[in-house]
């Protein structure tokens, strides 16, 4: 993996990191967004947590990288699990501002199993 490629697949953690600390500050809405951004970002911490611990989320320090057999494959089964999540939370919910962190996050998994195929 090149540096370069390392910064593209960074990408997309940037953004869920980002929505779910611009969503900190406190609206009855926040909470069921923070609830499903951080259901991402564990899902999506799981095979790289070092990214998300780098980004100040202490709950993953001291994890580190997954590349075991079949690392790919893994992630893409991962994400794609994720997605049928989201799309379901996005169905249901009715929350304006929910659904649209939902739809940010589906665009979030979408990105990362593209970069994924992308450079690899």
């Amino acid at each position: 993996m090149t540096r370069e490629t390392s910064r593209t697949q960074r990408l997309p953690f940037f953004g869920l990191v980002l929505l779910f600390i611009s969503s900190l500050a406190g609206a009855d809405w926040i909470e069921q967004s923070d609830k499903i951004s951080m259901r991402v970002l564990e899902s999506q911490a799981a095979f790289n947590p070092e990214s998300f611990s780098w980004l100040g989320l202490s709950e993953f320090d001291g994890e580190v990288i997954d590349l075991g057999p079949d690392y790919i494959e893994r992630r893409d089964a991962g994400d794609r699990k994720m997605l049928a999540y989201l799309e379901a939370e996005l169905a249901k919910e009715e929350h304006p501002k929910v659904r649209q962190d939902i739809e940010i996050l589906i665009q979030s998994v979408n990105d990362s199993l593209e970069t994924r195929h992308i450079t690899n």
